[in-house]
């Protein structure tokens, strides 16, 4: 059921009957007007309104610009750390650390590399092709 109301929730996007939701979801009517009329009395960001015989439901926009809204503190965040990350890797130490590190990763690629080809039969260079790996840096 909780899959089904997190499709229901990005269809709400536009207005839609229960029988329209239905019909694109696939699932029984009386389950998604059960459901949708379930969303409407626990959410405050499902709106609902009867026009003759139908009951429309969507999401008012508002709900959208909430999401919006948390979108664009994410971004922020994100923004900050990557900052954060700019900062810390401009001093010399870190940048000694992550060389080390790519050293010994490299190393271990190749002698990865070198393995497989004795395995498969084939050169170290044909390993590496296959993987995409740079080949100037084989010899050294």
């Amino acid at each position: 059921m909780v899959n089904i109301e997190k499709k229901i929730l990005e269809l709400l996007n536009e207005p839609y009957t229960s029988t329209e939701l239905s019909k694109k979801l696939g699932i029984n009517n009386r389950i998604i007007t059960k459901l949708l009329k379930e969303m409407v009395n626990k959410r405050k960001d499902i709106a609902s309104k009867k026009i003759g015989r139908y009951t429309v439901f969507w999401r008012p926009i508002s709900a959208m610009l909430e999401k919006i809204k948390n979108l664009e503190e994410q971004i922020k965040k994100l923004e900050k750390e990557n900052k954060n990350l700019k900062e810390k890797l401009l001093k010399p130490d870190e940048i000694d650390k992550l060389w080390l590190k790519l050293e010994k990763w490299k190393n271990y690629a190749f002698k990865l590399a070198d393995f497989l080809a004795f395995q498969k039969g084939t050169t170290v260079s044909e390993i590496l092709k296959e993987t995409g790996a740079p080949l100037e840096d084989e010899n050294s």
